[in-house]
């Protein structure tokens, strides 16, 4: 039963997957493309400081796709399952709830963490090939800080999907301008590295227990 779970809602996102998967390697293409040009241009060397002082490699792009592929494919996983009323029903099927749970979340999030690593480690071979490894160190934050926001997004839309409680989506949406405000005044900056990883187990356990308690109470039908 779990594996037509995991084949039905892999039927709902594997155009989404597919698409974001496209766009991640063309941005990830750009960027060794970009290293090679200055390579041919310069010495390592020189082309070394102008990676590091002047941030010549631009990974705008991946970052933005990593961001809001989390809160897209919370939509597609969850949406067509809620304006239907099928997932009360799945709720509902012949085995552990909980663990029907917690298979419906995992697999959004194990897709969103594999794009990530697959991301970091081609970015991580692109480097390493012309540069030392702590020119990847110097913008491994900027991938990790994208994983954090689309797990954030995912968390969110799923809970504003799922849970029928208004009063909860105005409470998680002023949490999440919290969290977000939190990040701006602690995280970002000098202390990112020290920081950024307790941050992501901060959200990633808050957010996962009100997405957990959001599936509850929706199989119960209470609305509040």
């Amino acid at each position: 039963m779990i594996k037509a779970l995991i084949k039905k809602e892999w039927k709902k996102s594997k155009n989404i997957i597919i698409l974001f998967a496209i766009l991640c390697i063309f941005s990830l293409a750009s960027i060794v493309f970009d290293i090679k040009n200055l390579i041919e241009y310069m010495r390592p060397s020189d082309a070394l400081q102008e990676i590091i002082n002047k941030g010549v490699l631009n990974l705008s792009y991946i970052k933005n796709f990593i961001m809001i592929l989390g809160g897209v494919l919370a939509f597609t996983q969850f949406y067509p399952e809620v304006s239907n009323a099928r997932i009360r029903l799945h709720l509902h099927l012949p085995m552990n709830q909980n663990f029907l749970i917690h298979t419906f979340i995992f697999y959004g999030l194990s897709i969103i963490i594999l794009f990530s690593l697959i991301s970091n480690l081609i970015f991580f071979l692109s480097i390493i090939v012309f540069f030392p490894i702590e020119v990847f160190y110097a913008f491994e934050t900027i991938l990790f800080e994208a994983f954090i926001i689309s797990t954030l997004a995912y968390f969110c839309i799923a809970i504003f999907l799922i849970n029928p409680s208004k009063n909860i989506k105005v409470a998680i949406f002023l949490l999440s301008l919290l969290i977000g405000m939190l990040y701006q005044e602690y995280v970002k900056g000098f202390f990112v590295a020290q920081n950024l990883y307790y941050y992501f187990c901060f959200i990633f356990i808050t957010y996962y227990t009100l997405l957990f308690n959001s599936f509850k109470t929706y199989a119960k039908g209470y609305v509040k």
